[in-house]
């Protein structure tokens, strides 16, 4: 299923920080204001709205420190997922990439539960089991970390990876939306695939053949272990949706209509802060 894909063809796009939490939106200023609402949540922010009982137990036992494990794994994983991103356009990776994040990243929680190198150490397992994986399977990466956003999608977010792959059922290369998680593996991360593909198709207008994630935990003890890649086919040969890919789409659906109906109004955009401060002070004789 070979696909020209025109990277340039869509509306640039980045990320807002709202009271609503994440949104993303046009870049250019006169594009945004062409649109009545413009802004769109991201995927994660849409899909937190889901009741989750399970991580509202953990986090009901674990109290404060539910913050510090969090922090742990957020910055293990955007760790890994900036140093993977540069080794995709090419960048050779050393220590001084991870000493450096650690000590630009503004969240400091992390540290109440380990060490900088107890963190290195597992940011460099996921990136070990990324090339691993890369070298077994040898995809084609189009693009990753890439925005999407459009007017007629009522959400908006970022792809980790874009690219091809072999289908040997089908015999044939096909175009698919993955992405990279460093956590439990869940079948949650098909959905969010899913909603990334349907922008990826109204945008570049192409037809995404499959969605999955690939999971790079870090976790493995003695000789490294490529990540692990789930995958759900999404498209037939002749190119129809599969049962699957329906079955997805039906969640999307659901989890708009849940979001929407818990957030019927675009959100104020958080107004940043100030870079310097002064008074004008009137000194008396």
């Amino acid at each position: 299923m070979s696909q020209t894909i025109n990277w340039d063809d869509c509306i640039k796009s980045r990320r807002y920080a709202t009271e609503g939490g994440r949104y993303y939106g046009p870049v250019d200023i006169t594009t945004f204001k062409q649109f009545e609402n413009p802004l769109r949540p991201s995927w994660t922010n849409l899909a937190s709205v889901e009741a989750s009982p399970g991580l509202a137990a953990w986090k009901q036992q674990h109290g404060y420190y539910a913050d510090v494990l969090t922090s742990w794994a957020t910055t293990k994983g955007t760790g890994a997922h900036n140093a993977i991103e540069l080794m995709i356009d090419g960048e050779t990776i050393d220590d001084t990439f991870f000493t450096d994040y650690l000590e630009n990243h503004e969240d400091i929680k992390w540290k109440m539960n380990g060490s900088k190198w107890q963190m290195i150490e597992e940011i460099k397992k996921c990136v070990m089991q990324f090339i691993l994986w890369h070298e077994e399977h040898k995809p084609t990466i189009l693009k990753s970390e890439i925005m999407m956003w459009h007017p007629d999608v009522p959400y908006a977010g970022t792809a980790d990876l874009i690219m091809m792959i072999h289908n040997k059922k089908q015999d044939q290369d096909i175009l698919m939306v993955g992405d990279l998680k460093t956590g439990n593996e869940s079948d949650k991360h098909f959905v969010q695939c899913m909603a990334y593909a349907i922008l990826l198709e109204k945008i570049y207008n192409v037809k995404v053949g499959a969605v999955g994630s690939l999971y790079c935990q870090g976790r493995y003890k003695g000789e490294p272990k490529p990540g692990k890649m789930k995958v759900k086919v999404i498209r037939n040969k002749a190119g129809e949706f599969t049962e699957d890919a329906n079955k997805l789409m039906d969640k999307v659906v659901k989890l708009v209509d849940l979001f929407q109906a818990n957030n019927p109004s675009q959100p104020n955009q958080k107004r940043p802060l100030p870079k310097k401060f002064s008074l004008n002070i009137n000194k008396g004789k």
